[in-house]
C-alpha cells in the first residue's frame, strides 16, 4: 500500500474513531465500506449477472435480463414500456435504449422463427 494511501486510510480511521466510534468498530466500518466498493465496482461491470447467468446455465446476455427486468417493472407498475421508460430503467441515454430495444426485437424475432426443440411429452 503507497504511504499516501496508507495515510489517508489512518486519516479516515481516526476521523471514524474521532465520530464516537472504538476502534474496532471504526475498522469493521472501514472493512465493510471497502466490500461495498468491491461489490459496486463488481455490479457496474455486470460480473455478477455474469456468473449467475453461467452457473445457472441460461443461454442470456446481461444486457438482454435487463431489458427484461425493465419490462416486467413496467408491467408490474401498469405502465407503457416505451423507449424512454426503458433508458431511464437502464440508466442509458435514449438513442442507446433505441439500440437495445431494436437488439432485443431482432433477437426475439430470430428465436420465434426456430424450430420448437423440445422433447415431446410422454402420452
Amino acid at each position: 500500500m503507497a504511504k499516501s494511501e496508507s495515510d489517508a486510510r489512518a486519516s479516515h480511521l481516526a476521523h471514524l474513531m474521532g465520530l464516537g466510534l472504538s476502534p474496532a468498530a471504526a475498522q469493521a466500518t472501514m472493512d465493510i465500506d471497502h466490500v461495498m466498493i468491491q461489490i459496486r465496482r463488481s455490479m457496474q461491470r455486470r460480473e455478477m449477472g455474469r456468473m449467475a447467468l453461467r452457473d445457472l446455465k441460461l443461454d442470456i446476455d446481461v444486457a438482454d435480463l435487463e431489458i427484461l427486468s425493465a419490462l416486467e417493472l413496467c408491467a408490474i407498475e401498469g405502465g407503457e414500456a416505451t423507449v424512454g421508460l426503458i433508458a431511464e430503467r437502464l440508466n442509458v441515454d435514449p438513442s442507446r435504449a433505441s439500440r437495445i430495444v431494436a437488439d432485443a426485437v431482432e433477437k426475439a424475432s430470430c428465436a420465434a422463427s426456430l424450430p420448437n426443440r423440445m422433447p415431446a411429452a410422454p402420452a
